[in-house]
């Protein structure tokens, strides 16, 4: 297939912009016949007729005005690719990516995320969930650079670092129709025990999964994420405990109830987590940005 050049492209969008062949000589700063020899034989090189010449003025077809709108285009895609390459060599990564789990409430992300964007650097971020082991997985397996909200302590690693951001409150709920919810308070952990509870699923692959929340002998019916977790407990199929940012709008519409329990006051330490050493620049900004979130109970 005949190749298009940029200078090509260039020579038409001159064409484009003086409205005809004599013009774009003039502006061109060559005489009238050295364009039309230099226009020949692109389109001899495309087979394809680029100049109208009807008339006698020389207006481009329609099939050449496309060739200049997509080069347009075209020189943008390509200053806008070698702004990311300058930036790249700055020492920004190509992408970052960060696990968040389950238990975090996202909004508190954004804003660090819009902060980054004003840096105008060419990392693609990549978020996504994890829920108890999975983000420790995700990190030991490089299949994230950054896990936020990370439970517990750590794997046994010496080059995972470690910074705590907060607590995560829990609440304990039930739907309305539930048995639990007109049973005496606090609710001792035999009664809860003898009803089913809801629960998150561990999305670790290899790594051993773990359980929260759940008492000896329980059933229980596990769910793939916290949507699914409100959605079956307030349809009244089990009890279990809910971050407090996710229950609230549940028990504020009455679809579900919070109940005192035995255990009292339940809240989740979280942490930032990474691998040292941290050679880029973008995952160093949000390990700084991040350890400020600070989310208190």
């Amino acid at each position: 297939m005949p190749a298009l050049d940029l200078k090509d492209l260039d020579l038409l969008a001159t064409i484009a912009r003086s409205g005809s062949m004599a013009a774009a000589a003039r502006t061109l700063d060559v005489v009238p016949s050295a364009l039309s020899y230099q226009v020949r034989r692109l389109e001899e090189r495309l087979d394809l007729l680029l100049v109208d010449r009807r008339g006698g003025r020389g207006r481009l077809t329609e099939a050449a005005q496309l060739l200049v709108r997509e080069g347009a285009e075209l020189h943008a895609a390509m200053d806008q690719a070698l702004t990311r390459a300058r930036r790249a060599a700055l020492g920004f990564e190509s992408e970052l990516v960060i696990a968040v789990d389950a238990i975090v409430p996202v909004d508190v992300l954004w804003p660090a995320v819009r902060a980054f964007d004003g840096l105008g650097a060419p990392t693609r971020l990549r978020f996504w969930h994890e829920v108890l082991s999975g983000t420790w997985e995700a990190l030991l397996s490089g299949r994230a650079d950054l896990i936020v909200g990370a439970p517990g302590e750590a794997p046994a690693s010496r080059d995972i670092r470690l910074q705590p951001i907060g607590r995560v409150p829990f609440v304990f709920c039930v739907a309305p129709r539930h048995p639990l919810a007109s049973a005496p308070e606090p609710l001792a952990p035999e009664e809860i025990a003898a009803h089913r509870a809801i629960a998150v699923a561990d999305s670790a692959r290899s790594l051993p999964r773990r359980t929260a929340g759940l008492l000896p002998g329980q059933a229980v019916m596990t769910v793939p994420d916290f949507a699914y977790k409100v959605s079956a407990q307030c349809a009244g199929l089990g009890c279990g405990y809910l971050p407090v940012h996710i229950a609230a709008p549940e028990i504020a519409a009455g679809r579900l109830l919070a109940r005192e329990t035995a255990q009292g006051p339940v809240v989740a330490p979280i942490h930032l987590a990474w691998r040292e050493p941290v050679r880029g620049r973008a995952l160093a900004w949000f390990i700084q940005a991040f350890s400020r979130l600070a989310l208190e109970g």
